[in-house]
C-alpha cells in the first residue's frame, strides 16, 4: 500500500536549481560521511568509543570540509526561545523567519527524558530530517554544526563537542491562543497517513512498512491555517537498519 505525502507546506519554496542551497543534498551527503560502517552495526567501538561517538567524530570532519561549522556568533541575533525541550535550545531567526534548533552539544535528539539524558546518533537524527520531510512535507534543512560543551560519554576528540543545526520555518498557529491540535485531531492527522497506535507505548505510532513515529504527542504537532504541522518528531523506519 502507497500513502500519500503532505505536500501543502511545500508551496512557494524556491528550489536548488534557482540558486538556493540543496539542503536535500547536503543531508545524504552528512548520512554518506558519518554513518560509515556504522550504518547497521549496534554496540561500542574499539577502545570503549561507541558509535555515537565515532560518529561524531567523523560529523566534525564532514562540517569542517564543508564549511559547515556555525560560530558562536551565529547565535547572537536570533532570539533564544524559553521553553526548555529535550533534545533541543531553540532560537528565532527574524531575518528570514526560521526556528533555529540547536542539538545540547554531544547529543543527537532523543525520544525521552531529561536533556542530556540520552544518546543517539548524528545518522539516526539526519535520517529523521529526511523522514519528516519526505513524509509529511516539512521544510526542515541542515545548518550545520556548533561546537560546545558537551555530555557525550566515551569522547575521545579534544575539548568542545558537536550540536547539530537544523531550521524550520515558524509555523503559525491559526488560533495563537490554542496553537496545537487535540490529541483526536493528532490521531486522525496520522491515521490518514497509515499510522496505527503502536503497541502500550504511549505517543508511539507504526505503519505497516515498518515506518515507527515516537513522541507523537499534541505539543509536538501546530494546527495552521494550512492545516497540522508535525514538528520534532521522532521517525524512523524498522527497514532501514539505521538505530539509535
Amino acid at each position: 500500500m502507497s500513502y500519500e505525502r503532505d505536500t501543502r507546506l511545500e508551496q512557494g519554496r524556491t528550489s536548488a536549481a534557482e540558486g538556493e542551497t540543496d539542503y536535500g543534498g547536503r543531508v545524504a551527503d552528512a548520512c554518506a560521511c558519518v554513518g560509515g560502517s556504522d550504518a547497521t552495526v549496534e554496540g561500542g567501538g574499539e577502545g570503549g568509543q561507541s558509535k555515537a561517538g565515532r560518529q561524531s567524530q567523523r560529523l566534525i570532519e564532514w562540517a569542517t570540509r564543508r564549511g559547515l561549522l556555525v560560530p558562536d556568533s551565529a547565535f547572537d541575533a536570533p532570539k533564544k526561545l524559553p521553553e526548555v525541550t529535550a533534545e533541543h535550545e531553540v532560537f528565532y531567526r527574524a531575518d528570514d523567519g526560521r526556528i533555529v534548533k540547536r542539538t545540547y552539544a554531544g547529543t543527537c535528539g532523543m525520544s525521552e527524558g531529561e536533556p542530556g539524558s540520552g544518546e543517539t546518533t548524528p545518522l539516526f537524527y539526519f535520517n529523521r530530517i529526511v523522514l519528516m520531510n519526505r513524509e509529511f512535507g516539512t521544510d526542515v534543512r541542515l545548518e550545520g554544526v556548533w561546537m560546545g560543551d558537551g555530555v557525550l560519554t566515551g569522547w575521545r576528540g579534544h575539548g568542545k563537542q558537536p550540536a547539530i543545526v537544523t531550521s524550520q520555518a515558524w509555523i503559525r498557529g491559526a488560533d495563537l491562543d490554542n496553537p496545537n491540535p487535540t490529541s483526536r485531531e493528532v490521531q486522525d492527522y496520522l491515521s490518514s497517513f497509515g499510522f496505527e497506535p503502536w503497541g502500550l507505548r504511549r505517543n508511539a505510532w507504526m505503519r505497516e512498512d515498518g515506518m515507527y513515529i515516537l513522541d507523537a504527542h499534541n505539543q509536538n504537532f501546530i494546527k495552521s491555517a494550512a492545516g497540522i504541522v508535525p514538528v520534532d518528531l521522532v521517525i524512523g523506519s524498522q527497514s532501514s537498519g539505521i538505530s539509535y
